[in-house]
């Protein structure tokens, strides 16, 4: 199978679940072999060891080969740090969390940004991996919305700019935000990682513009 079916950064169980759900498939290709994902930790989540220093918890392997019938089981779960094994993984809500964030704050630029930051503090690191495909999607849609309003400004030649929807905003800690976030999406899709999909060429335009956009308003 040569077509993306699936974004591939939603982690072997999430991709699994549905590659089998529409497509009646198991893949067997070397990032959902790999628990690391090829380095990428796409699904993991912080081990609950107290001992265990650093470690999260990967998905191993099906409990009964062929069958992904779930997203968390039947999965076993290993810690790659301290070995711990677990057959469950507790829900973080994440997703839900984010879109419950985007319909409240609607026209509320500001506040969406300043929540979804907050949501990856207090997911990143403590509970998921900072690489895990539930961080991601908020990454990106910090990414996709700082893109629209700093290019809006860049138009104007203005480091800040008062709109209905967005209230004032400073463009340089938003480009910042910008740069920030697209170089991280572009790192975990570089070549190593994934071939070249529409979510890598759109992470590449991004990271460049919000470079370009940040040296422009330097100078502003």
């Amino acid at each position: 199978m040569t077509k993306e079916s699936y974004n591939l950064h939603q982690g072997t169980p999430r991709r699994q679940f549905i590659l089998q759900d529409m497509r009646q498939l198991i893949c067997k290709c070397d990032r959902c072999t790999d628990p690391t994902e090829l380095g990428t930790f796409a699904a993991a989540v912080k081990c609950p060891e107290k001992n265990c220093s650093g470690g999260y918890l990967l998905p191993e392997k099906a409990c009964t080969p062929g069958d992904y019938l779930s997203i968390t089981l039947p999965y076993i779960w290993k810690c790659h740090g301290c070995q711990k094994k677990v057959n469950t993984i507790q829900e973080t809500g994440l997703i839900v969390k984010t879109q419950n964030i985007i319909h409240e704050n609607q026209g509320c630029f500001q506040a969406l940004i300043a929540k979804f930051l907050q949501l990856i503090s207090q997911y990143e690191g403590t509970r998921l991996h900072p690489n895990h495909y539930e961080l991601i999607t908020i990454k990106e849609l910090i990414t996709q919305q700082l893109s629209d309003v700093v290019i809006l400004a860049l138009m104007n030649k203005k480091t800040t700019i008062t709109t209905s929807a967005h209230g004032t905003v400073d463009i340089k800690y938003c480009a910042m935000l910008t740069v920030k976030y697209s170089q991280f999406l572009l790192g975990i899709r570089n070549p190593g990682f994934a071939p070249f999909t529409h979510r890598r060429g759109k992470s590449i335009l991004q990271h460049f513009l919000s470079i370009f956009v940040d040296a422009t308003l330097k100078h502003l």
